[in-house]
């Protein structure tokens, strides 16, 4: 019996083939959505209903040219309402320009936040390991490499393209990885999983980690949106989820509403500011504060803009509670 094409290739040879074939979808995704120039660009959000009274067609051009491109920017009018005619309802692309301002300072102040909480974590995992005497600081990397199925030298090998950084650590410790040089080179997500695993193993402080062993899963979707440069500032309505009874505790105290805590989004930040606010030193969270107010002060900048928009103007509302809240423990 003649093979089928393909039938006796291996997978990936296979899987690079299909991958060469454009399917009858792709081909209709790419004529519905071809490339555009800014001008082009201009002409497909007026068909959408987005307005130009406050920024000029020719200074949007140049913002999306120069400044930003038109898919970081026009990703926020999913913020905005559709009328029955499928065109966005008071929206005008000063709008959509000053939430990409507003989200690309948020951002950073999540980065920073996510790299503080980041430190300290990894100073508390230390000081305890170090203080159990039931710990040698070597069994235990052997025990989480097992329980994860990964090879230690692969902590290296992500780093190779930067391999004249972590040279003399990698002669010097590949062959025997303690906990301290582990926790040195692990990713956020790697540190997630380890609290995770340290919570479990713990004989002695345990309930120091009991909240990031909780929660530090969501803390680290914030974190890799702020560092891949993903818009925070969208999605946040709808897609309700049962927070962690903490959560809903400290929202409850804040005064969010139940509709903002319970979306996936909001979940996410509240997570990263409450580890954020017990783990962090006094120092690093006084830094914070004065970061978060110059945040609140861009955020009044232009308010008319979102007088009619009652999501947007609930997403203040609790973003200023959260920092009020940070500000006040």
């Amino acid at each position: 019996m003649t093979p089928i094409l393909g039938e006796s290739l291996e997978d990936n040879v296979r899987h690079q083939i299909s991958g060469m074939i454009e399917t009858d979808s792709q081909k209709r995704f790419k004529t519905n959505h071809p490339k555009l120039t800014p001008k082009q660009l201009i002409k497909k959000m007026r068909s959408k209903g987005i307005e130009f009274k406050l920024i000029s067609e020719k200074d949007a051009r140049d913002r999306i040219s120069f400044n930003t491109y038109y898919f970081k920017v026009g990703v926020y009018r999913y913020n905005f309402d559709k009328g029955e005619d499928n065109k966005y309802v008071d929206l005008d692309f000063a709008y959509l320009d000053d939430l990409a301002i507003i989200d690309m300072r948020l951002r950073k102040i999540l980065l920073n936040m996510s790299l503080d909480l980041e430190h300290s974590l990894k100073t508390l995992l230390n000081s305890v390991i170090t203080k159990n005497r039931d710990e040698d600081g070597y069994q235990i990397v052997q025990d989480f490499s097992q329980k994860y199925k990964f090879d230690l030298n692969e902590i290296y090998d992500q780093y190779r393209k930067n391999l004249h950084y972590l040279k003399p650590i990698k002669d010097k410790h590949s062959d025997c990885t303690s906990v301290w040089v582990l926790l040195e080179l692990m990713s956020f997500g790697d540190l997630a999983k380890f609290l995770e695993f340290y919570y479990e193993r713990a004989t002695i402080l345990k309930k120091k980690f009991s909240y990031p062993a909780k929660l530090i899963r969501y803390a680290k979707n914030v974190r890799n949106a702020a560092a891949h440069n993903n818009p925070i500032l969208v999605n946040l309505r709808g897609r309700n989820i049962s927070p962690d009874p903490k959560i809903i505790q400290e929202s409850s105290k804040i005064g969010l509403k139940a509709e903002l805590y319970r979306n996936p989004r909001i979940n996410d930040l509240l997570c990263l500011f409450f580890l954020h606010n017990m783990y962090c030193s006094q120092g690093v969270k006084d830094h914070l504060i004065d970061e978060l107010k110059i945040f609140r002060e861009r955020c009044k900048k232009n308010p008319h803009y979102y007088q009619k928009n009652s999501h947007l103007l609930d997403i203040y509302e609790g973003l200023n509670l959260l920092i009020d809240y940070y500000e006040n423990k």
